[in-house]
């Protein structure tokens, strides 16, 4: 299956059949964790703190694999940069650019955070439905008072739910759209530049469509971005709670003794 960015995938693990609010909290928490993280052993911390929750939700790794995939030359730009413009102690140089201890380690942090950040992402989109969790986030953002704003919690809670569906379905189109115009002579190994062109040009013209479509659906089903009832009310069962307090607990210790 190619179309794995960000998508949801049935099972009966404990992650599974945890309230969605239950995940986006444990998300917010697990981000503090990787953006606290400074030193080796606190990644490696982070690092078996991931391998524990994805053991627990049964995800195949390639589902891992296939999320930061599409993300790796995004990574490689970012520890390039880094590594290249960060001042510091020298460890070689070239031309008029010198590698620094410091662009080496700043690199391979930026690029580890960014990579846990999606890791944990991917396990609360694998293990929840994409109308799941937009009943959770609208449920945690129902208290505050976004009608100030001009905007309700059901409407912001819609968008975040649409951008997260419409990842999966722009991959996955940009694949049909080169695999079409390799089938027509496209070499992307002769001429990069108009390989890119050839794909993105089509890519946002569907996009624009889907979008579109989209919004004549949501217009013809009357969506008034206000607040309604649903059809499985979420309910916080003792397995939330326990693991919101162990999630807590964890944070807590973690920043105290580090």
């Amino acid at each position: 299956m190619s179309n794995m960015f960000f998508s949801y995938f049935p099972g009966k693990s404990l992650i599974h059949e945890l309230d969605p609010r239950t995940k986006l909290l444990a998300l917010f928490l697990f981000s503090i964790l990787v953006f606290a993280s400074q030193t080796l052993e606190q990644f490696l911390f982070v690092f078996i703190c991931f391998l524990f929750i994805a053991f627990i939700s049964k995800t195949k790794p390639r589902v891992y694999w296939y999320s930061l995939k599409p993300l790796l030359v995004f990574f490689l730009l970012i520890f390039i940069m880094q590594l290249l413009f960060t001042d510091g102690n020298e460890i070689i140089s070239f031309i008029n650019t010198s590698i620094t201890y410091e662009g080496l380690y700043l690199g391979l942090t930026v690029i580890s955070r960014f990579v846990f950040l999606i890791l944990f992402a991917t396990v609360l989109t694998s293990t929840t439905r994409p109308s799941m969790i937009t009943n959770g986030i609208e449920r945690i953002l129902r208290p505050l008072p976004l009608k100030y704003l001009g905007i309700s919690s059901h409407e912001l809670a819609t968008m975040m739910s649409l951008s997260i569906r419409f990842i999966p379905e722009l991959f996955e189109n940009a694949k049909e759209i080169k695999d079409a115009q390799v089938s027509r002579g496209m070499d992307p190994s002769r001429s990069f530049l108009k390989s890119i062109s050839s794909i993105s040009i089509p890519l946002v013209s569907n996009s624009l469509n889907y979008v579109e479509e989209l919004v004549i659906a949501m217009e013809n089903r009357c969506f008034q971005g206000q607040e309604r009832t649903n059809l499985y009310e979420l309910k916080m069962d003792k397995s939330d709670w326990i693991s919101l307090l162990i999630l807590c607990s964890l944070l807590i210790s973690y920043l105290y003794f580090t």
